[in-house]
């Protein structure tokens, strides 16, 4: 999961994909069509920010565009805690990393460089800022 740490962060509403779950505190990126935003994975090349509330199944507006609140870093030195998938370590820091799914950061990848580790916290968790930002 991510949380925001340090740095300056915006909050901004977006229009959801529609039928998709989001869980609270997950990074998302950006999705078919202007201001949509989906669950962030793997194969993503850029992020928008950090969604603040869970989209489920039961929702009413589940099927729909509706607009959900996301921080949003500012700049590179907006700071959020994240989890890893892989071990990190503190000869990790200052490396590119990608994103396993919209929870946890894929130590072991490196081709979409989508975060970098800015502090190492413990062999699972680490400070990171985004590398590669969508439409903000």
């Amino acid at each position: 999961m991510f949380s925001i740490y340090r740095g300056r962060w915006e909050y901004k509403y977006f229009r959801k994909t529609a039928s998709t779950a989001f869980a609270a505190n997950t990074l998302v990126a950006e999705g078919s069509g202007d201001d949509i935003i989906e669950p962030a994975d793997s194969s993503d090349t850029a992020v928008v920010g950090i969604i603040l509330q869970t989209i489920a199944s039961t929702d009413s507006d589940y099927a729909d565009n509706t607009r959900v609140l996301v921080a949003v870093p500012l700049d590179a030195s907006s700071e959020m805690l994240a989890d890893t998938s892989s071990t990190i370590a503190v000869t990790d820091e200052g490396e590119l990393m990608d994103l396993t799914d919209e929870k946890t950061v894929n130590q072991a990848a490196s081709s979409a460089d989508i975060v970098k580790l800015k502090q190492f916290v413990s062999a699972t968790t680490g400070v990171f800022t985004v590398n590669k930002k969508a439409f903000v």
